[in-house]
């Protein structure tokens, strides 16, 4: 937060060239942690000007809904309120994406966000069911089979199997994040599971 737009542009820059030496084809950027709306633009602002560098290969998404501010008590409406649509107005159809979970974006608050960016025109994506399942999970497969450009369901450590094998007869990507599980609790999401009702399923490792 309290680098510069230059900074941030450059590290982004070297983590790049990194990846891609590596090869890497395609890469998902995400702003977050931002806590503010200027901060949430700044890293989206240095995400676009990486951009410009490798055309096609960086994915931009504004993961303005993740940590929750404790000292900002009106955090939610804010973000919802003010955030939103500062990042529609500067970032129109950028997808959005939030982290829904105990201790930070209750499920309400989630589907009020992503109502709102739904009804401005944005793609969604959630992180959602890490150490519980809030139903998120269920109300993004129902929105995605009604034909909204709901994109991925990420983690799913805690997903039970019947929701994991909706995920596989819709048209989301299961995102896995073995990494997270590896690093945190040593859990992982039921790729088997899922692999086992649709081998033909979207499924990603990040």
């Amino acid at each position: 937060r309290a680098a510069t737009e230059e900074q941030l542009t450059d590290n982004l820059l070297r983590q790049l060239n990194s990846m891609l030496a590596e090869g890497s084809a395609t890469i998902e950027v995400k702003s977050g942690y931002g806590l503010t709306t200027k901060d949430e633009l700044k890293m989206l602002r240095a995400i676009a000007t990486a951009a410009e560098h490798f055309p096609g290969t960086l994915v931009p998404t504004a993961l303005i809904a993740h940590a929750i501010d404790p000292e900002q008590p009106d955090f939610i409406n804010t973000t919802i309120n003010e955030t939103l649509p500062a990042v529609t107005t500067e970032f129109p159809a950028i997808t959005i994406d939030a982290y829904c979970e105990k201790g930070a974006w209750s499920f309400k608050d989630t589907v009020r966000l992503f109502d709102a960016a739904l009804e401005a025109g944005h793609p969604i994506r959630v992180h959602t069911d890490q150490f519980n399942e809030l139903g998120i999970t269920q109300w993004c497969i129902d929105r995605a089979l009604e034909g909204a450009p709901v994109r991925s369901v990420d983690h799913l450590e805690a997903t039970s199997p019947e929701t994991l094998n909706r995920i596989a007869d819709s048209p989301l990507f299961a995102v896995a994040l073995p990494c997270s599980g590896f690093h945190v609790d040593q859990r992982y999401a039921d790729a088997r599971t899922y692999l086992d009702h649709n081998p033909r399923g979207g499924l990603v490792l990040a």
